[in-house]
Protein backbone atom coordinates (compact mmCIF):
# COMPACT_ATOMS: atom_id res chain seq x y z
CA UNK A 1 0.00 0.00 0.00
CA UNK A 2 1.50 3.57 -0.78
CA UNK A 3 -0.06 6.67 0.93
CA UNK A 4 -0.20 10.44 -1.39
CA UNK A 5 0.56 12.99 0.55
CA UNK A 6 -0.24 17.18 0.16
CA UNK A 7 3.09 18.69 -0.50
CA UNK A 8 1.77 21.91 0.86
CA UNK A 9 -0.60 23.11 3.87
CA UNK A 10 -3.88 24.35 1.87
CA UNK A 11 -7.87 23.64 1.64
CA UNK A 12 -8.81 20.53 -0.59
CA UNK A 13 -11.06 22.17 -3.23
CA UNK A 14 -11.60 19.25 -5.89
CA UNK A 15 -12.30 15.98 -5.19
CA UNK A 16 -11.55 13.76 -8.77
CA UNK A 17 -10.59 9.90 -7.22
CA UNK A 18 -12.74 7.48 -5.76
CA UNK A 19 -11.87 4.13 -4.43
CA UNK A 20 -11.22 1.25 -7.11
CA UNK A 21 -10.55 3.97 -9.46
CA UNK A 22 -7.22 3.00 -12.01
CA UNK A 23 -6.03 6.07 -12.78
CA UNK A 24 -2.96 6.75 -15.59
CA UNK A 25 0.31 9.26 -15.06
CA UNK A 26 0.06 12.52 -14.58
CA UNK A 27 -4.28 12.59 -14.15
CA UNK A 28 -5.22 14.87 -11.43
CA UNK A 29 -6.23 13.22 -8.05
CA UNK A 30 -6.67 15.91 -5.88
CA UNK A 31 -6.51 20.06 -5.98
CA UNK A 32 -5.38 21.88 -3.05
CA UNK A 33 -5.91 25.76 -3.10
CA UNK A 34 -2.96 27.64 -0.70
CA UNK A 35 -3.15 31.28 -0.79
CA UNK A 36 -5.48 32.06 -3.81
CA UNK A 37 -3.48 29.57 -6.32
CA UNK A 38 -4.87 26.06 -7.08
CA UNK A 39 -2.22 23.15 -7.13
CA UNK A 40 -3.00 20.10 -9.12
CA UNK A 41 -2.16 16.67 -6.94
CA UNK A 42 -1.21 14.01 -9.80
CA UNK A 43 -1.17 10.54 -9.99
CA UNK A 44 1.72 8.27 -10.02
CA UNK A 45 2.35 5.58 -13.04
CA UNK A 46 -0.12 2.65 -12.15
CA UNK A 47 -2.23 4.09 -9.52
CA UNK A 48 -4.90 2.20 -8.37
CA UNK A 49 -6.94 4.15 -5.55
CA UNK A 50 -7.61 2.36 -2.37
CA UNK A 51 -8.79 4.85 -0.06
CA UNK A 52 -9.64 8.32 0.22
CA UNK A 53 -8.90 10.39 3.22
CA UNK A 54 -10.16 13.47 2.25
CA UNK A 55 -13.01 15.60 1.22
CA UNK A 56 -14.12 18.85 -0.55
CA UNK A 57 -13.50 21.47 2.39
CA UNK A 58 -10.93 19.59 4.62
CA UNK A 59 -7.58 21.70 5.64
CA UNK A 60 -4.34 19.35 5.20
CA UNK A 61 -1.00 19.91 6.77
CA UNK A 62 1.92 19.77 4.83
CA UNK A 63 2.93 16.11 4.51
CA UNK A 64 -0.68 15.21 5.07
CA UNK A 65 -2.41 11.79 4.04
CA UNK A 66 -4.71 12.40 1.07
CA UNK A 67 -4.97 8.97 -0.22
CA UNK A 68 -3.92 5.19 0.18
CA UNK A 69 -3.38 3.58 -3.18
CA UNK A 70 -1.62 0.59 -4.85
CA UNK A 71 0.98 0.55 -8.09
CA UNK A 72 -0.70 -2.08 -10.57
CA UNK A 73 1.53 -3.17 -13.66
CA UNK A 74 -1.95 -4.24 -15.35
CA UNK A 75 -5.21 -1.72 -16.13
CA UNK A 76 -7.47 -4.71 -14.77
CA UNK A 77 -9.72 -3.97 -12.26
CA UNK A 78 -9.38 -6.03 -8.74
CA UNK A 79 -11.68 -9.74 -9.12
CA UNK A 80 -15.49 -9.35 -8.66
CA UNK A 81 -15.23 -5.84 -9.55
CA UNK A 82 -16.46 -4.07 -12.54
CA UNK A 83 -13.51 -1.82 -13.77
CA UNK A 84 -13.79 1.60 -13.34
CA UNK A 85 -13.49 4.25 -16.55
CA UNK A 86 -9.83 4.76 -16.25
CA UNK A 87 -9.89 8.76 -16.10
CA UNK A 88 -5.84 8.73 -17.58
CA UNK A 89 -4.73 11.96 -19.52
CA UNK A 90 -3.50 10.68 -23.12
CA UNK A 91 -0.33 12.57 -24.37
CA UNK A 92 -0.98 15.20 -26.53
CA UNK A 93 -1.12 15.08 -30.24
CA UNK A 94 -0.74 17.77 -33.25
CA UNK A 95 -3.92 18.03 -33.34
CA UNK A 96 -5.04 19.45 -29.68
CA UNK A 97 -1.87 21.39 -29.72
CA UNK A 98 -2.74 23.30 -32.47
CA UNK A 99 -6.11 24.16 -30.96
CA UNK A 100 -6.62 27.53 -30.30
CA UNK A 101 -7.49 28.50 -26.46
CA UNK A 102 -10.66 31.16 -26.16
CA UNK A 103 -7.90 33.45 -24.49
CA UNK A 104 -5.31 33.57 -27.03
CA UNK A 105 -8.31 33.48 -29.83
CA UNK A 106 -9.21 36.86 -28.62
CA UNK A 107 -5.50 38.21 -28.57
CA UNK A 108 -5.71 37.20 -32.00
CA UNK A 109 -8.86 38.56 -33.45
CA UNK A 110 -7.41 41.71 -31.45
CA UNK A 111 -3.90 41.72 -33.82
CA UNK A 112 -6.05 41.42 -36.73
CA UNK A 113 -7.58 44.70 -36.11
CA UNK A 114 -4.17 46.36 -36.07
CA UNK A 115 -3.24 45.41 -39.65
CA UNK A 116 -3.53 48.03 -42.06
CA UNK A 117 -5.39 45.33 -44.19
CA UNK A 118 -8.13 45.76 -41.47
CA UNK A 119 -8.32 49.78 -41.86
CA UNK A 120 -8.62 50.15 -45.69
CA UNK A 121 -10.27 53.49 -45.31
CA UNK A 122 -7.17 54.68 -43.31
CA UNK A 123 -5.03 53.54 -45.35
CA UNK A 124 -6.68 54.84 -48.84
CA UNK A 125 -6.46 58.20 -47.16
CA UNK A 126 -3.14 58.42 -46.05
CA UNK A 127 -1.80 56.82 -49.59
CA UNK A 128 -3.80 59.85 -50.87
CA UNK A 129 -2.15 62.15 -49.17
CA UNK A 130 0.52 60.83 -50.88
CA UNK A 131 2.30 59.13 -47.75
CA UNK A 132 2.79 55.85 -46.36
CA UNK A 133 1.32 54.22 -43.27
CA UNK A 134 3.95 53.57 -40.26
CA UNK A 135 3.79 49.97 -40.70
CA UNK A 136 4.46 50.22 -44.57
CA UNK A 137 7.69 53.27 -43.45
CA UNK A 138 8.90 50.64 -40.72
CA UNK A 139 8.82 47.82 -43.77
CA UNK A 140 10.87 50.58 -45.93
CA UNK A 141 13.41 51.10 -43.24
CA UNK A 142 13.96 47.72 -41.73
CA UNK A 143 12.71 45.76 -43.99
CA UNK A 144 9.55 43.07 -42.71
CA UNK A 145 12.18 41.63 -39.73
CA UNK A 146 11.38 43.84 -37.06
CA UNK A 147 9.96 43.44 -33.70
CA UNK A 148 6.94 46.08 -32.77
CA UNK A 149 6.43 47.33 -29.81
CA UNK A 150 2.36 48.97 -28.23
CA UNK A 151 0.95 47.35 -31.47
CA UNK A 152 -2.55 47.15 -29.44
CA UNK A 153 -2.08 50.66 -27.77
CA UNK A 154 -5.12 52.70 -28.99
CA UNK A 155 -6.28 56.45 -28.55
CA UNK A 156 -6.90 57.55 -25.25
CA UNK A 157 -10.70 58.24 -25.60
CA UNK A 158 -12.55 55.73 -23.79
CA UNK A 159 -14.47 58.71 -22.05
CA UNK A 160 -16.58 59.55 -25.19
CA UNK A 161 -15.85 56.31 -27.63
CA UNK A 162 -16.45 52.23 -26.81
CA UNK A 163 -13.27 50.48 -26.59
CA UNK A 164 -14.68 47.93 -30.16
CA UNK A 165 -14.59 52.10 -31.94
CA UNK A 166 -11.61 52.73 -30.52
CA UNK A 167 -10.11 49.31 -31.77
CA UNK A 168 -10.91 49.15 -34.75
CA UNK A 169 -10.50 52.77 -35.88
CA UNK A 170 -6.96 53.69 -33.99
CA UNK A 171 -4.67 51.16 -33.83
CA UNK A 172 -0.80 52.40 -35.12
CA UNK A 173 -1.82 55.68 -34.84
CA UNK A 174 0.90 58.07 -34.28
CA UNK A 175 4.39 58.55 -35.17
CA UNK A 176 7.39 56.30 -35.89
CA UNK A 177 11.56 55.49 -36.13
CA UNK A 178 11.96 60.67 -34.73
CA UNK A 179 10.18 60.63 -38.32
CA UNK A 180 7.23 63.51 -38.81
CA UNK A 181 5.09 63.31 -41.87
CA UNK A 182 1.82 65.67 -41.52
CA UNK A 183 0.88 66.07 -38.05
CA UNK A 184 2.34 65.16 -34.58
CA UNK A 185 0.37 66.68 -31.62
CA UNK A 186 0.27 66.40 -27.67
CA UNK A 187 1.33 63.13 -26.18
CA UNK A 188 3.01 61.77 -29.84
CA UNK A 189 4.93 65.19 -29.34
CA UNK A 190 6.26 64.57 -26.10
CA UNK A 191 7.69 61.09 -27.34
CA UNK A 192 9.13 63.10 -30.49
CA UNK A 193 11.12 65.45 -28.27
CA UNK A 194 12.68 62.70 -26.69
CA UNK A 195 14.17 61.40 -29.68
CA UNK A 196 17.74 62.15 -30.50
CA UNK A 197 16.92 63.28 -33.27
CA UNK A 198 13.45 64.77 -35.45
CA UNK A 199 13.02 64.06 -39.13
CA UNK A 200 10.06 65.76 -40.60
CA UNK A 201 8.57 66.78 -43.73
CA UNK A 202 7.60 70.35 -44.76
CA UNK A 203 4.23 69.54 -44.60
CA UNK A 204 4.48 68.26 -41.24
CA UNK A 205 2.74 69.84 -38.27
CA UNK A 206 4.47 69.19 -34.02
CA UNK A 207 2.72 71.30 -31.14
CA UNK A 208 1.89 69.85 -27.61
CA UNK A 209 -1.24 70.29 -27.83
CA UNK A 210 -4.08 70.52 -30.76
CA UNK A 211 -6.73 72.20 -32.10
CA UNK A 212 -9.06 70.33 -29.84
CA UNK A 213 -6.71 71.00 -26.60
CA UNK A 214 -5.79 74.81 -27.70
CA UNK A 215 -9.72 75.37 -28.31
CA UNK A 216 -10.33 73.92 -24.74
CA UNK A 217 -7.63 75.44 -23.06
CA UNK A 218 -9.29 78.61 -24.12
CA UNK A 219 -7.05 79.89 -25.99
CA UNK A 220 -8.31 80.32 -29.99
CA UNK A 221 -9.27 78.53 -32.31
CA UNK A 222 -6.92 77.20 -35.04
CA UNK A 223 -6.26 75.12 -38.53
CA UNK A 224 -3.95 72.22 -37.61
CA UNK A 225 -1.91 74.06 -40.12
CA UNK A 226 -1.38 77.10 -38.05
CA UNK A 227 0.48 75.28 -35.25
CA UNK A 228 4.12 74.46 -35.20
CA UNK A 229 4.45 74.51 -38.90
CA UNK A 230 7.92 72.97 -40.27
CA UNK A 231 9.40 76.36 -40.98
CA UNK A 232 8.77 77.39 -37.19
CA UNK A 233 9.95 73.82 -35.83
CA UNK A 234 13.37 74.32 -38.46
CA UNK A 235 14.03 77.42 -37.47
CA UNK A 236 13.30 77.18 -33.41
CA UNK A 237 15.71 73.71 -33.39
CA UNK A 238 13.17 71.48 -33.18
CA UNK A 239 13.62 69.80 -36.26
CA UNK A 240 16.88 68.62 -37.00
CA UNK A 241 16.76 67.36 -40.74
CA UNK A 242 13.98 68.74 -43.15
CA UNK A 243 12.91 66.76 -46.17
CA UNK A 244 9.98 67.31 -48.84
CA UNK A 245 8.21 63.95 -48.47
CA UNK A 246 8.05 60.58 -47.21
CA UNK A 247 10.60 58.65 -49.26
CA UNK A 248 13.22 62.26 -48.19
CA UNK A 249 12.46 61.17 -44.92
CA UNK A 250 13.11 57.40 -44.86
CA UNK A 251 16.18 57.86 -47.00
CA UNK A 252 17.53 60.29 -44.54
CA UNK A 253 16.75 58.43 -41.66
CA UNK A 254 18.72 55.28 -42.97
CA UNK A 255 21.76 57.44 -43.43
CA UNK A 256 21.59 58.85 -39.74
CA UNK A 257 21.48 55.43 -38.20
CA UNK A 258 23.83 54.48 -40.47
CA UNK A 259 26.25 56.18 -38.06
CA UNK A 260 25.83 54.49 -35.43
CA UNK A 261 26.26 51.25 -36.88
CA UNK A 262 30.19 51.21 -37.62
CA UNK A 263 32.57 51.87 -40.26
CA UNK A 264 32.00 51.23 -44.05
CA UNK A 265 34.57 49.34 -46.32
CA UNK A 266 34.17 51.68 -49.15
CA UNK A 267 34.34 55.20 -49.24
CA UNK A 268 35.41 58.11 -51.76
CA UNK A 269 38.17 60.57 -51.04
CA UNK A 270 37.80 64.08 -51.92
CA UNK A 271 40.03 66.41 -53.65
CA UNK A 272 42.17 67.85 -50.46
CA UNK A 273 44.35 70.30 -52.51
CA UNK A 274 40.82 72.46 -52.82
CA UNK A 275 41.70 73.33 -48.82
CA UNK A 276 44.73 75.05 -49.40
CA UNK A 277 42.28 77.72 -51.14
CA UNK A 278 39.43 77.51 -49.32
CA UNK A 279 40.09 80.25 -46.53
CA UNK A 280 40.82 83.78 -48.18
CA UNK A 281 44.32 85.12 -48.61
CA UNK A 282 42.43 88.84 -46.79
CA UNK A 283 41.98 87.76 -43.38
CA UNK A 284 38.78 89.78 -42.78
CA UNK A 285 37.55 88.52 -45.65
CA UNK A 286 34.17 86.27 -44.89
CA UNK A 287 34.09 82.58 -46.32
CA UNK A 288 31.69 79.40 -46.18
CA UNK A 289 33.39 76.72 -44.02
CA UNK A 290 31.30 74.04 -45.24
CA UNK A 291 33.60 73.96 -48.40
CA UNK A 292 36.66 73.10 -45.80
CA UNK A 293 33.92 69.94 -44.93
CA UNK A 294 33.73 69.02 -48.43
CA UNK A 295 36.74 68.44 -49.18
CA UNK A 296 37.91 67.16 -45.86
CA UNK A 297 35.57 64.42 -45.25
CA UNK A 298 34.37 61.25 -47.60
CA UNK A 299 32.55 62.15 -50.67
CA UNK A 300 28.66 62.10 -50.33
CA UNK A 301 28.79 61.31 -46.44
CA UNK A 302 27.69 64.02 -44.65
CA UNK A 303 24.75 64.95 -43.04
CA UNK A 304 23.67 68.36 -41.29
CA UNK A 305 21.70 68.18 -38.04
CA UNK A 306 19.76 71.11 -36.96
CA UNK A 307 21.03 73.52 -39.71
CA UNK A 308 18.44 75.90 -39.48
CA UNK A 309 19.00 76.69 -36.24
CA UNK A 310 21.80 78.27 -34.48
CA UNK A 311 23.54 78.82 -37.70
CA UNK A 312 26.82 80.22 -35.96
CA UNK A 313 27.92 76.72 -35.83
CA UNK A 314 27.36 73.65 -38.33
CA UNK A 315 26.53 70.31 -36.56
CA UNK A 316 27.54 67.46 -39.20
CA UNK A 317 27.78 63.86 -39.47
CA UNK A 318 30.69 62.64 -41.67
CA UNK A 319 33.08 59.56 -42.41
CA UNK A 320 36.62 59.75 -42.69
CA UNK A 321 38.00 56.57 -44.38
CA UNK A 322 34.21 55.01 -44.31
CA UNK A 323 34.81 55.66 -40.03
CA UNK A 324 31.95 57.66 -38.99
CA UNK A 325 32.85 61.07 -37.07
CA UNK A 326 30.99 64.50 -35.75
CA UNK A 327 31.92 67.46 -37.00
CA UNK A 328 31.52 71.48 -35.38
CA UNK A 329 32.87 74.20 -37.44
CA UNK A 330 32.33 77.85 -37.35
CA UNK A 331 30.66 80.12 -39.42
CA UNK A 332 32.07 83.55 -40.69
CA UNK A 333 29.04 84.06 -42.68
CA UNK A 334 26.91 84.56 -39.70
CA UNK A 335 28.61 87.17 -37.06
CA UNK A 336 31.54 86.69 -38.18
CA UNK A 337 31.79 83.43 -36.39
CA UNK A 338 30.96 84.62 -32.76
CA UNK A 339 29.05 82.30 -30.88
CA UNK A 340 25.69 83.10 -29.44
CA UNK A 341 23.09 81.03 -27.15
CA UNK A 342 21.48 79.42 -30.14
CA UNK A 343 24.66 78.34 -31.74
CA UNK A 344 26.27 76.88 -28.17
CA UNK A 345 23.18 75.27 -27.22
CA UNK A 346 23.36 73.52 -30.56
CA UNK A 347 26.80 72.36 -30.28
CA UNK A 348 26.68 71.05 -26.84
CA UNK A 349 24.24 68.82 -27.17
CA UNK A 350 25.85 67.59 -30.67
CA UNK A 351 28.61 67.16 -28.20
CA UNK A 352 26.32 64.99 -26.22
CA UNK A 353 25.33 63.20 -29.23
CA UNK A 354 28.55 62.27 -30.26
CA UNK A 355 29.41 61.64 -27.07
CA UNK A 356 26.78 58.69 -26.44
CA UNK A 357 27.43 56.78 -29.66
CA UNK A 358 30.93 57.05 -29.65
CA UNK A 359 31.75 59.22 -32.70
CA UNK A 360 35.03 61.06 -32.44
CA UNK A 361 34.74 64.62 -32.95
CA UNK A 362 36.26 67.03 -35.20
CA UNK A 363 36.46 70.56 -34.28
CA UNK A 364 36.89 73.28 -36.83
CA UNK A 365 37.70 76.84 -35.88
CA UNK A 366 37.19 79.94 -37.05
CA UNK A 367 35.87 82.37 -34.48
CA UNK A 368 35.97 85.92 -33.14
CA UNK A 369 34.50 84.62 -29.19
CA UNK A 370 30.99 84.20 -27.66
CA UNK A 371 28.80 87.13 -28.53
CA UNK A 372 28.70 90.07 -26.71
CA UNK A 373 26.73 93.17 -25.88
CA UNK A 374 23.74 94.37 -24.10
CA UNK A 375 21.18 92.68 -26.07
CA UNK A 376 23.19 89.25 -26.00
CA UNK A 377 22.75 89.00 -22.48
CA UNK A 378 19.15 89.41 -22.83
CA UNK A 379 19.24 86.01 -23.78
CA UNK A 380 21.11 84.26 -20.68
CA UNK A 381 24.24 84.16 -22.78
CA UNK A 382 25.91 83.12 -19.86
CA UNK A 383 24.29 80.32 -18.79
CA UNK A 384 23.75 78.74 -22.60
CA UNK A 385 27.72 79.04 -23.73
CA UNK A 386 28.60 77.48 -20.95
CA UNK A 387 27.30 74.35 -21.63
CA UNK A 388 29.94 73.92 -24.11
CA UNK A 389 32.68 73.72 -21.60
CA UNK A 390 30.23 71.42 -19.49
CA UNK A 391 29.33 69.28 -22.22
CA UNK A 392 33.21 68.53 -23.36
CA UNK A 393 33.94 67.72 -20.05
CA UNK A 394 32.08 65.06 -19.96
CA UNK A 395 33.37 63.91 -23.69
CA UNK A 396 34.59 60.23 -23.48
CA UNK A 397 35.01 60.47 -26.76
CA UNK A 398 38.58 61.63 -28.41
CA UNK A 399 38.06 65.67 -29.82
CA UNK A 400 40.61 66.81 -32.49
CA UNK A 401 40.90 70.52 -33.35
CA UNK A 402 42.00 72.30 -36.52
CA UNK A 403 42.34 76.04 -36.32
CA UNK A 404 41.18 77.49 -39.41
CA UNK A 405 41.81 81.51 -39.16
CA UNK A 406 40.53 83.27 -36.08
CA UNK A 407 40.81 81.40 -32.73
CA UNK A 408 40.05 84.05 -30.39
CA UNK A 409 39.04 84.36 -26.65
CA UNK A 410 36.94 82.13 -24.76
CA UNK A 411 34.90 80.95 -27.70
CA UNK A 412 38.07 79.66 -28.98
CA UNK A 413 38.23 77.49 -25.52
CA UNK A 414 35.08 76.02 -25.83
CA UNK A 415 35.47 75.06 -29.74
CA UNK A 416 38.50 73.09 -28.51
CA UNK A 417 37.12 71.30 -25.19
CA UNK A 418 38.33 74.42 -22.74
CA UNK A 419 41.28 74.47 -23.95
CA UNK A 420 44.02 74.33 -26.95
CA UNK A 421 45.65 71.47 -24.55
CA UNK A 422 42.46 69.80 -24.36
CA UNK A 423 41.80 67.95 -27.23
CA UNK A 424 43.94 65.07 -28.68
CA UNK A 425 45.71 67.24 -30.57
CA UNK A 426 45.02 70.80 -31.51
CA UNK A 427 46.49 71.74 -35.10
CA UNK A 428 46.60 75.15 -37.51
CA UNK A 429 46.50 76.10 -40.65
CA UNK A 430 49.18 78.96 -41.94
CA UNK A 431 46.18 81.14 -42.52
CA UNK A 432 45.51 80.24 -38.22
CA UNK A 433 45.80 83.60 -35.69
CA UNK A 434 45.36 83.23 -31.74
CA UNK A 435 44.40 85.76 -29.39
CA UNK A 436 42.60 86.89 -25.90
CA UNK A 437 40.46 88.97 -27.89
CA UNK A 438 40.06 90.61 -31.39
CA UNK A 439 43.27 91.82 -32.75
CA UNK A 440 41.88 94.66 -33.81
CA UNK A 441 39.83 95.14 -30.67
CA UNK A 442 43.18 94.43 -28.90
CA UNK A 443 45.28 97.15 -30.50
CA UNK A 444 42.78 100.03 -30.20
CA UNK A 445 41.89 99.55 -26.40
CA UNK A 446 45.88 98.33 -25.43
CA UNK A 447 47.74 101.42 -26.97
CA UNK A 448 44.30 103.87 -26.90
CA UNK A 449 46.65 106.73 -25.54
CA UNK A 450 49.67 105.97 -28.04
CA UNK A 451 46.53 106.12 -30.85
CA UNK A 452 45.31 109.58 -29.42
CA UNK A 453 48.66 111.39 -29.33
CA UNK A 454 49.31 110.34 -32.94
CA UNK A 455 49.43 113.99 -35.34
CA UNK A 456 46.96 113.47 -37.46
CA UNK A 457 44.60 110.74 -39.02
CA UNK A 458 46.71 109.87 -41.13
CA UNK A 459 49.91 109.02 -38.72
CA UNK A 460 47.06 107.68 -36.40
CA UNK A 461 46.26 104.33 -38.95
CA UNK A 462 49.45 104.02 -39.62
CA UNK A 463 50.64 103.72 -35.96
CA UNK A 464 47.28 101.19 -35.74
CA UNK A 465 48.34 99.12 -39.27
CA UNK A 466 52.15 98.81 -37.76
CA UNK A 467 50.55 97.77 -34.26
CA UNK A 468 47.95 95.16 -35.07
CA UNK A 469 51.05 93.80 -37.69
CA UNK A 470 52.82 92.88 -34.28
CA UNK A 471 49.57 91.50 -32.87
CA UNK A 472 49.12 89.28 -35.76
CA UNK A 473 52.78 87.90 -35.73
CA UNK A 474 52.59 87.70 -32.05
CA UNK A 475 49.47 85.32 -32.49
CA UNK A 476 50.72 83.40 -35.85
CA UNK A 477 50.54 79.90 -35.84
CA UNK A 478 54.26 79.26 -36.39
CA UNK A 479 55.03 81.51 -33.23
CA UNK A 480 51.84 79.65 -31.13
CA UNK A 481 53.50 76.32 -32.12
CA UNK A 482 57.03 77.42 -31.62
CA UNK A 483 56.47 77.88 -28.08
CA UNK A 484 53.84 74.89 -27.61
CA UNK A 485 50.75 76.57 -27.26
CA UNK A 486 49.26 74.08 -30.03
CA UNK A 487 50.67 70.86 -31.24
CA UNK A 488 51.25 71.87 -34.83
CA UNK A 489 51.03 73.91 -38.51
CA UNK A 490 50.23 71.84 -41.28
CA UNK A 491 49.36 72.27 -44.83
CA UNK A 492 45.64 71.98 -45.39
CA UNK A 493 45.78 69.55 -47.83
CA UNK A 494 47.33 67.18 -45.83
CA UNK A 495 44.61 67.96 -43.01
CA UNK A 496 42.42 64.68 -43.72
CA UNK A 497 45.52 61.92 -43.32
CA UNK A 498 46.35 63.87 -39.92
CA UNK A 499 42.93 63.30 -38.99
CA UNK A 500 42.88 59.70 -40.22
CA UNK A 501 46.31 58.96 -38.64
CA UNK A 502 45.31 60.38 -35.26
CA UNK A 503 42.40 58.74 -34.67
CA UNK A 504 43.30 55.56 -35.39
CA UNK A 505 45.82 55.76 -32.39
CA UNK A 506 42.97 56.80 -30.19
CA UNK A 507 40.03 55.13 -28.02
CA UNK A 508 36.70 55.64 -26.89
CA UNK A 509 36.36 55.33 -23.10
CA UNK A 510 33.33 53.52 -21.56
CA UNK A 511 29.95 55.51 -21.35
CA UNK A 512 29.65 56.98 -17.74
CA UNK A 513 26.55 55.91 -15.91
CA UNK A 514 23.66 58.40 -15.93
CA UNK A 515 25.15 59.62 -19.54
CA UNK A 516 21.90 61.08 -21.72
CA UNK A 517 21.97 63.38 -24.74
CA UNK A 518 19.86 66.54 -23.54
CA UNK A 519 16.44 67.08 -25.32
CA UNK A 520 17.40 70.37 -26.26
Amino acid sequence: METLYSPLHGQVTLLMAEAGQTVGAGTCLVVVEAMKMEHEIVAPEGCVVQQVLVAPGDWVEEGGVLLHFTVSTSASAPKGEEPSAPRATEPSTPADQAKIRPDLQRVMDRHAFTLDAARPQAVDKRHAQGKLTARENIAQLCGNDFVEYGALAIAAQTQRRSVDDLVRATPADGMVVGVVSGRCFAGNAALLGCCDVVIATKDSNIGMGGPAMIEGGGLGVFAPEQIGPSPVQYANGVIDVLVADDAAALQAAHQYLAYFQGARPNWQAPETLALREVVPEKRARAYDTLKVVDALVDVGSVMPLRSGFGVGIHTLLARLEGRPVGVLVNNPLHLGGAIDADAADKAARFMQLCNAHGLPLISLVDTPGFMVGPDIEEQAQVRHVSRMFVAAAHLRVPLVSVVLRKAYGLGAMAMTGGGFHVPVATVAWPSAEFGAMGLEGAVRLGFKKELQAAASEAEREALFESLLAQQIEKGHALQMATTLEIDHVIDPAQTRSYLVNLLSATQVRPMAAGAMVDTW
